[in-house]
């Protein structure tokens, strides 16, 4: 009779691990740090999107202000271009009525003039020495006086510089660099229309001296 021996098994040395525990905790570790990797660099990935959308924020801004203070000094520009403008425009008007008044005064001067010393008062003037004198040194003096074509040019000139700041009011057009021109056309007309009337106060009187004297005994 045979006596079966029940064959032990033996035991696993302590610390060892099948090869499939040892696969598994490796592909858990792999995975772990894959899916850190990839948190990571989606971390990162949004911080920097986070950063670029700060920096074209900012830079955004920083055009917006820039456009709004060039916007705020073209606005200043303009209301000051404008209100030279209004100036400018009084200035012309100013001018182009006293050079007006100035082309009437001499063409009535020249008018009277030619009445005067060459009709029948001319004559009477012709008359008396002393007449003679004063009617050639008026005439000396009036040579000077501003030919109508001469004043016309003027008065045509500042004709044109009103019609070009009318043509650009309410725009940044600032017409500052005509203004002194204005301003000598307005001082050359009223100097030359107080000449003109002394000159032709100087003319009546004369006319009223040759037909009041009393021509020398014998003439």
């Amino acid at each position: 009779m045979k006596i079966m021996h029940r064959q032990e098994s033996r035991p696993r040395p302590v610390g060892a691990v099948s090869i499939g525990v040892l696969f598994l905790v490796t592909f858990l570790l792999l995975a772990l740090g894959a899916v850190g990797i990839f948190y990571t660099y989606k971390h990162n990935l949004s911080r920097e999107a986070r950063i670029q959308q700060g920096l074209q924020a900012a830079q955004m801004a920083a055009t917006n202000a820039i456009a709004e203070r060039i916007k705020a000094e073209q606005d200043i520009q303009r209301a000051v271009a404008q209100n030279r403008q209004s100036e400018v425009l009084a200035d012309s008007r100013n001018a182009t009525n006293q050079l007006y008044l100035l082309l009437a005064e001499t063409r009535a001067f020249e008018a009277k003039r030619t009445a005067i010393l060459g009709g029948e008062v001319g004559a009477r003037i012709a008359r008396f020495p002393d007449l003679v004198l004063a009617a050639r040194r008026l005439i000396d003096e009036t040579r000077t006086i501003p030919t109508p074509s001469a004043i016309q040019q003027r008065l045509e000139a500042t004709r044109r510089v009103e019609y070009e700041v009318r043509q650009n009011l309410g725009t940044a057009y600032d017409p500052s660099a005509v203004r002194a021109g204005l301003e000598e056309d307005l001082r050359w007309a009223n100097r030359w229309i107080e000449d003109v009337k002394s000159k032709a106060n100087a003319l009546e009187s004369l006319k009223a001296d040759a037909e009041t004297k009393l021509p020398p005994a014998g003439i």
